[in-house]
């Protein structure tokens, strides 16, 4: 057994705001025979989400490996508040005993609080928007071959009071 190893960290902030076009979030070519048959990919995003806009909105999350998307599906309604709120995208790619054959499980978390004493989440509330586990479709994509992986968002409305904001995100080999 082999410890994870850190392919890449990033900490340089990605504001999507102000459109409603399909945007990267994290963009990271994995190389070529990194999964193989046995190894998987541990992607970790920590974000937050602010929507002042006067009105309730939504957001399309895609996880996407190669040319397939994995992994697509709108937010509930997200409430206006005037603070941001703390988001977490944690998922695993891996491969289902070929080289050829993927799968992705993962866990999507969206506090419905937005302030704490310093920073955004509060950890005397239990209100949470969004705590969802999902299972993607696989893909059939050839891992001996370098390919993109891409998290991307879509605003449901182009407007300076809506961002999704990565601001930091890490993935592992394990």
């Amino acid at each position: 057994m082999t410890a994870p190893v850190l392919l890449n960290a990033d900490p340089v902030e990605n504001d999507i705001v102000n459109t409603n076009a399909e945007t990267d979030l994290l963009s990271y070519t994995v190389p070529a025979n990194t999964l193989g048959t046995t190894h998987a990919l541990r992607v970790s995003i920590s974000c937050d989400y602010f929507n002042n806009s006067g009105a309730n909105r939504t957001f399309v999350l895609k996880i996407k490996y190669g040319s397939t998307t994995m992994y697509n599906d709108t937010s509930d309604s997200i409430a206006v508040l005037s603070s941001r709120r703390p988001v977490t995208i944690d998922f695993i790619l891996f491969p289902k005993n070929a080289t050829n054959s993927q799968g992705v499980v993962g866990m999507i978390t969206l506090s419905g609080v937005g302030l704490a004493t310093t920073g955004f989440g509060d950890l005397a509330t239990d209100e949470v928007l969004v705590e969802t586990p999902f299972v993607g479709a696989n893909a059939s994509e050839d891992s001996t071959t370098s390919l993109a992986l891409k998290v991307t968002i879509t605003h449901s409305l182009a407007d300076p009071n809506i961002s999704l904001r990565k601001v930091f995100s890490a993935i592992e080999k394990m």
